[in-house]
């Protein structure tokens, strides 16, 4: 029933690469819009003539994953709000802060690897994401220090 929609999926997949992540997402939920509809994807994909691109499909997955993640950090820094008191401000980012910094040490870590694994398939993934939390966060410190600052100065 759908088997010409996975054969044209199929050949789009084999033949697609991006340097653009926004269109790499819209390109992923329509992929993912015509895979919902298959009761076992797996088991359906594995029938199609040719072989289905599954390894590629998963690498776009990961790559999306991972893009909406970072996205969602930077989305978050930057709309931290930066308000008294300082000492709540001051727990609340470190809380967070210690959160996100093992997953972009952890990243920053793996680049390399996962870089050359996207550009196998054609997939060009901009890990400057990870320098724009790590300037953001140096943001949100230096904004932080600084309402510490004010508010010790008021008390005195």
């Amino acid at each position: 029933m759908y088997m010409k929609a996975i054969t044209e999926l199929k050949t789009e997949i084999i033949k697609s690469q991006s340097k653009d992540m926004a269109e790499l997402q819209r390109y992923h939920g329509h992929v993912e819009s015509v895979l919902e509809n298959l009761t076992d994807e797996t088991l359906v994909l594995a029938r199609c003539e040719g072989g289905f691109p599954q390894k590629k499909l998963e690498v776009i997955r990961m790559t999306v994953a991972l893009y909406t993640k970072l996205q969602g950090m930077i989305h978050e820094l930057k709309n931290w709000k930066i308000q008294s008191p300082a000492n709540n401000l001051l727990d609340k980012t470190e809380r967070f802060f210690a959160k996100i910094t093992k997953e972009i040490e952890t990243l920053d870590q793996i680049k390399v690897e996962e870089e050359k694994k996207f550009k196998k398939d054609n997939i060009h993934f901009d890990f400057k994401l990870l320098i724009q939390i790590k300037e953001l966060m140096v943001d949100i410190s230096s904004a932080c220090m600084e309402l510490a600052l004010k508010e010790k100065r008021e008390a005195n």
